[in-house]
């Protein structure tokens, strides 16, 4: 399914600029540019929750477990065996 385009008289006059072919004026045009939005009108603004950083130290996926012995973060039980046998920093003796 495709949006409907609107056409450019209707965004004129959706701006209240008339479209007038015969009066075009440098001032019609600069109007328009003055309104258009720009980067920072659009921009989103920052998140009131604090980021997330919590990623597998293995696949790099969301973590929602950590190591007892060394705090890495891991996600599944997969990669909790992997972490174990080659990344995991504190050894037991």
């Amino acid at each position: 399914m495709t949006r409907p385009v609107k056409s450019l008289e209707r965004i004129l006059l959706d701006n209240g600029i008339s479209p007038d072919n015969n009066n075009r004026s440098n001032q019609s045009t600069d109007n328009l540019v003055l309104e258009a939005p720009n980067y920072y009108s659009i921009a989103a603004k920052p998140s009131i929750y604090p980021v997330r950083r919590n990623f597998c130290s293995v696949c790099g996926y969301f973590a929602n477990y950590t190591c007892v012995r060394c705090g890495s973060r891991y996600c599944s039980i997969r990669c909790n065996t992997n972490h174990k046998e080659t990344r995991c920093l504190k050894f037991s003796i």
